[in-house]
C-alpha cells in the first residue's frame, strides 16, 4: 500500500462513517413519523365513530344524518311529539339509514311508547322521521293503559294524526271482551276503533263507566 493510497483511505473512512450515522438518523426519523401518522389516524377514526354513534343514540335533529348507509347503529333512540304535543319515544335493537333517503330508518325489534303508557312493538319497523310515521311489521303487539291488547302482522302509526291503520287480521282482548277482524283503523288517539271484514266479537257487560271528562272507546264494525 502506497502512502497516497493510505492517505486516501484515511480521508474516506470518516466521511463514510458520517454518512452511515446520517442514514440511521433518517431511518429512525421516518419510523417515528410513520408511528405518529398511524396513531393520529386511529384517534381521528375513533373521534368520527364516537360522534356518529353519539348522535344516533340521542335521536336528535342530526341523528343518523351523517351515518354511512352501510353502518348499523346499536340501541338507537328517537324522541318526538304527537299531534296533542305529548312526547313519545321509539327505541330498537338496531337502526340502518336508507342510502336513498336519509330521513327513513330501518329498525329491528322496534318499540314505541308514549306518556299515556300506550305501547307497540314488532320484529321489524321503518321510521320516517320527517313524516313522523312508524310502520311496524311482524308480530305486532299493541297495548293501552286500559288493559287492552291487540295482535296483528302490520300497523302503520301516523303519529302526527294520532292514527293507526292496519290491513292484516287483528285480534284483541281486554276488560270488555275479545274480537277479530280482517283490517282496522284507530282514530282520535285510540278513542275510536273501526274494524273491517269478517268482524267477530264477544263482549261482556261493562261494570265501570269512564271517569267524567273521558270518553269511552267507540267500536265500529263494517262487513
Amino acid at each position: 500500500m502506497t502512502a497516497a493510497t493510505h492517505q486516501a483511505m484515511e480521508s474516506w473512512s470518516p466521511a463514510h462513517a458520517t454518512s452511515l450515522k446520517e442514514a440511521r438518523r433518517r431511518t429512525a426519523l421516518v419510523h417515528i413519523i410513520r408511528v405518529l401518522f398511524l396513531s393520529g389516524s386511529v384517534i381521528a377514526a375513533g373521534l368520527l365513530l364516537g360522534s356518529i354513534f353519539g348522535n344516533a343514540f340521542t335521536g336528535g335533529p342530526g341523528a343518523l344524518q351523517a351515518t354511512p348507509p352501510n353502518v348499523t347503529i346499536l340501541n338507537p333512540r328517537f324522541e318526538g311529539r304527537d299531534a296533542s304535543d305529548r312526547p313519545y319515544i321509539i327505541t330498537a335493537d338496531t337502526a340502518r339509514r336508507r342510502p336513498n333517503d336519509v330521513g327513513v330508518v330501518d329498525l329491528t325489534n322496534p318499540k314505541f311508547a308514549d306518556e299515556l303508557n300506550n305501547t307497540a312493538d314488532a320484529r321489524e319497523g321503518v321510521y320516517d322521521r320527517e313524516g313522523q310515521m312508524l310502520d311496524l311489521t311482524g308480530g305486532v303487539v299493541m297495548r293501552d293503559p286500559g288493559g287492552y291488547t291487540f295482535t296483528t302482522e302490520n300497523a302503520t302509526m301516523f303519529v302526527q294524526d294520532n292514527r293507526i291503520v292496519g290491513e292484516t287480521e287483528i285480534r284483541g282482548e281486554g276488560p270488555i271482551g275479545e274480537l277479530r277482524a280482517d283490517a282496522y283503523e284507530v282514530r282520535d288517539n285510540g278513542k275510536r276503533v273501526i274494524f273491517h271484514g269478517n268482524v267477530w266479537s264477544r263482549f261482556v257487560a261493562k261494570t265501570k263507566q269512564a271517569p267524567e271528562g273521558e270518553a269511552n272507546i267507540v267500536v265500529e264494525a263494517t262487513e
